[in-house]
This record gives C-alpha cells, structure tokens and sequence, in this order.
C-alpha cells in the first residue's frame, strides 16, 4: 500500500471512510472540521475529536456536495448543525453550542447558501 493510498479520504454512502484508522464517520455525526496546518480536526456530536493527516482543503472538495461550507479559513461546517446565525456579528452557533465566527471574505457566500437552503 502506497502512502496516498494509505493517507485516502473517501465518501460513501454519506460516510466518510478513513482509511489509516479504518474509522468510517457517518456525515450527519460532523459537526464541523478544524484546520490545524497539515491535519483536520474533526468535532463529533458524541463530544469526541478525531484528528487526522489531511488538510482542510482537500476535505473541503470531498464534503461540499454534501453540505458542508467553509465559513472560514479554519472551519468547514456541516449547514445541518447550524441552530442560528447572526447576520450582523457575522457569528453561527451550532448544535454543540461552540460558536464560530465567518471570514468577511466568505461571509457572502455562506449567506447565499443558507438562503438557498431555507
């Protein structure tokens, strides 16, 4: 096994399939994703954190299609654990009651796709 495909991210089935801890997460179980430099952490709804050797950017292409959103250069949510957003402070809380803010850069966009969703 090659180290790409022993470092492999996929998604099936709405799971998502890590392939080094042979762990697969079902997607409606992320709350939202952490860049921290070359790894991702990865906030659970049981509280767990599962950290992994991937950056946010590559696990970016893999979850937009199944909504999650970059609010953020070091957040990739999913939209189904927002419980509110606050259009003027720019904030979002989510379903674990942590509270993230969105880049003013991305802002716009991520307004747009909640208005689609609604």
């Amino acid at each position: 096994m090659t180290r790409s495909e022993y470092q492999q991210v996929t998604v099936r089935n709405n799971y998502l399939y890590l392939l080094k801890q042979k762990l697969p997460i079902h997607l409606s179980n992320i709350i939202y994703l952490e860049a921290q430099i070359n790894y991702t952490n990865i906030h659970l709804i049981s509280g767990k954190l599962v950290i992994i050797a991937k950056t946010l950017k590559s696990l970016e292409t893999i979850l937009t299609p199944h909504q999650f959103h970059r609010i953020h250069r070091g957040f990739l949510v999913n939209t189904n654990h927002i419980q509110n957003y606050s259009t003027a402070l720019g904030e979002l809380r989510l379903t674990n009651n942590h509270v993230l803010s969105t880049s003013r850069r991305r802002k716009i966009s991520f307004e747009g796709r909640l208005d689609g969703n609604i």
